[in-house]
Parts: C-alpha cells; structure tokens; sequence
C-alpha cells in the first residue's frame, strides 16, 4: 500500500502581507487578516521550490523534482492494473543529484515561485512524458496480436500505459556548489563531489510560473 502525504505551501495574502499556510490541492482561501477571498490556479501546473536555508549571497541552482500523485494504469491483454503512486522524482538527466526529495516536502513548507528566486539558476526540466516512461518502460516495441487475434492469458501482452492524475507539479530544490561539493541548501548538507567528467543539463528560465 502507497503511503500518501499532504503537502503544505507557504504564502502571504497578496492584498495585506500576512502569512498564509495552504494544501497542496487548496484552490480557494480567505485571510484571516484582512478577509479577502482569493482563488489560486497555474497555466499548467504550480511551480514550488523549497525554502533555502543559506545567506541570500550564495548563488543557487534549482533542481527541478516531478511532483505526482493519482493512479497508474497498466493495460494488458489478459488484465488491467491499477497502483496508487504518490512521489516526486529527479525531472534531469543526470546522476549528479538524489533521485527523489526523499521526505523533504514533508518536513519543509514549500513556496510558490516568485521574483525572489527567479534570478538564480535553473536547470532545465524533462517533459513529464519522458519522466513517465522512465518509470513504467516505453510499451511501443510490444509484438502485436497475432493475425486470428489469439493470445494466451499466460502471456499477456502490454498494450499501453496510463496516468490519471489528481496532483502534477513541479518542485525545485535548492542546492550551491563549493570545492566542487553540491550541498542541499535546504538541509545544508552535502550532496556529492562534482564529477569533472560530468556536465550538468542546460539551464533555463522557467517560461510560465
């Protein structure tokens, strides 16, 4: 069984400045403060990162972390299967960071993106397709059915994958190179040791956040 977790975002009602903690799946809330209503959406999915903990001097780069939860899909010939599946994944291609926040969206309240951090450093995000098949395997090399549409139940044949989602975003974690270490700027741990034959993916702006 798939333990699932809430995740809590911390924001400031944009009309009064006071501090405002919301769920993950929160779309709708009223200050407290000053009462304002507002309702809260995405072009096409939230941008979080996690709060860094280290002097505002340090220059940062921002990992991005698929963040998904809702149900998988395995469609076969003889079944069809189902799985909850409630976790966050290294949206690079690379080795040089951990594969997963581990439970760090659940200790950490996470912040929308926003100007403060938007001029530090970005590595640039996989589609969440390509991430998606990296974890279930691409089913397009399955053989097909065979001319009198016989198979055998036990051989079932993958036909196709699918996700149906009720939470898609994504979650940038803090991190600074010094001495050629990477450290969690969050935790203010250390990482690894940078690889010199390693080169990280490209950077980029998040274009819609």
């Amino acid at each position: 069984m798939v333990r699932s977790y809430s995740i809590e975002i911390e924001h400031n009602c944009p009309q009064c400045g006071a501090p405002v903690s919301l769920q993950e799946a929160q779309r709708i809330f009223q200050c407290k403060y000053c009462r304002v209503r507002l309702y809260i959406t995405a072009r096409n999915h939230f941008h979080y990162y996690l709060p860094p903990s280290t002097e505002r001097s340090i220059e940062l780069l921002f990992v991005p972390y698929w963040r998904f939860k809702g149900i998988m899909f395995h469609f076969r010939t003889d079944r069809t299967i189902g799985r909850i599946v409630d976790n966050s994944t290294l949206a690079v291609d690379t080795r040089v960071f951990p594969l997963s926040l581990g439970v760090r969206t659940q200790t950490v309240r996470l912040r929308y993106l926003d100007s403060q951090v938007i001029n530090h450093r970005f590595l640039k995000h996989l589609d969440f397709k390509e991430i998606f098949q990296q974890l279930e395997g691409n089913a397009e090399g399955t053989p097909p059915l065979s001319p009198g549409g016989y198979v055998s139940r036990k051989e079932g044949l993958s036909l196709f994958r699918a996700f149906i989602g009720e939470v898609k975003s994504l979650i940038y974690l803090p991190v600074y190179e010094r001495d050629s270490i990477f450290y969690d700027s969050v935790a203010g741990e250390p990482l690894l040791r940078m690889p010199e034959e390693i080169q990280l993916p490209r950077e980029e702006v998040p274009a819609r956040w």
